[in-house]
């Protein structure tokens, strides 16, 4: 694992969850394209305003992550406080020197399943 890649990540991903969008911006190169199949931003500065635009979520936890010296996976869920509904995300992180090129995103409300899965 790359210990400078998590610091990176976690500067983006922290930068989000606490809202310091200036760490956040710190991690991303000027042309970071972050694409989630819903939604494709092309430039740190527009997806740093999305990010800045967008709800809050709480009670927000790391559930894994892999990381090497240019990529890292993380999966994340929490609570959307638009409409309090739990969600779970996946990121596949793309790293050139020191700065996130690259972010796919896997999104999805895990309240869709209530009742539908036995735990």
């Amino acid at each position: 694992m790359s210990d400078n890649t998590k610091q990176i990540v976690y500067a983006y991903w922290r930068g989000w969850q606490t809202k310091d969008f200036t760490a956040m911006r710190a991690a991303l190169a000027d042309d970071v394209v972050a694409d989630a199949s819903l939604f494709r931003v092309e430039g740190a500065d527009r997806f740093v305003a999305m990010c800045a635009a967008g709800p809050a979520w709480r009670d927000v936890v790391m559930v894994d992550e892999l990381y090497t010296d240019d990529q890292a996976a993380i999966l994340y869920e929490g609570i959307n406080t638009a409409n309090e509904q739990r969600m779970r995300v996946a990121e596949l992180i793309r790293l050139k020197g020191d700065k996130i090129t690259e972010i796919q995103s896997c999104l999805s409300p895990l309240t869709m399943l209530q009742g539908a899965v036995k735990k």
